[in-house]
């Protein structure tokens, strides 16, 4: 089981103008995210390119909802509008 862990409890200052996009391959390997996205993980792009999207889970979510998140995905059910 992937550990990501240390939470640092920093507040990356989201608004209601933020948006978090991101691209990944089937796989789940990020091919793309915009500049939102990129501050509020707390990463480089340079360190995310091609990293497994769970690189920025949160150890609190559990993985049974990203599992139905990627199900979904792939079962073309989620668009991320709405």
């Amino acid at each position: 089981m992937r550990i990501n862990e240390p939470v640092t409890q920093r507040d990356m200052g989201m608004n209601n103008d933020c948006e978090i996009i991101s691209t990944t391959n089937l796989k789940g390997a990020l091919t793309s995210a915009n500049e939102d996205f990129i501050r509020m993980s707390g990463y480089t792009w340079e360190e995310l390119e091609h990293k497994n999207h769970n690189i920025i889970r949160h150890p609190d979510v559990p993985p049974e909802a990203y599992a139905m998140l990627w199900e979904s995905l792939k079962a073309g059910t989620l668009d991320g509008h709405g």
